[in-house]
């Protein structure tokens, strides 16, 4: 099992593929490359995403939403 130590800090960017649900509240759920659980505030299902990492625990992290790489079909311009 890897170290929290060696994981990468607060503040890392990673890529990240939001899968077919959300979360409770509305966050979008992914899969960082280590395995774990990322929940991401503003994205949308289907989306591929630039995810900045701003809390990391054992077995999930949250995120927020940076650049959207490839939107979702649902998303729209805001007004």
């Amino acid at each position: 099992m890897e170290r929290l130590d060696e994981r990468e800090p607060a503040g890392a960017v990673e890529e990240v593929r939001l899968g077919p649900t959300v979360a409770v509240g509305g966050d979008g759920i992914g899969r960082l490359a280590d395995g774990r659980v990322v929940f991401v505030a503003g994205a949308l299902p289907g989306e591929r995403a630039e995810v900045e990492l701003v809390e990391q625990r054992r077995d999930y992290a949250r995120g927020r939403l940076r650049r959207v790489l490839d939107a979702a079909p649902g998303r729209v311009a805001p007004p």
